[in-house]
């Protein structure tokens, strides 16, 4: 059974991937791997990995741009 953490991290992932889909129309490809919800449930970090390695600056930029 999941606790409450468990099921804000799955619903932050799925918003978080669902964002990247219809946001990031162009290559690179970025995937949510995982995320991570502070403890007071202020704040959450989500890992993502790009492909290809090389456009990995390009994404992250487009992630901080678009990301807040």
């Amino acid at each position: 059974m999941f606790d409450r953490n468990d099921r804000l991290i799955s619903l932050f992932k799925e918003l978080a991937a669902a964002f990247i889909r219809n946001e990031a129309n162009t290559p690179p490809l970025i995937t949510v791997t995982n995320a991570h919800v502070s403890s007071d449930f202020a704040h959450a970090t989500i890992f993502v990995t790009v492909y290809p390695e090389k456009d990995e600056e390009h994404a992250l930029n487009f992630l901080k741009r678009k990301g807040g």
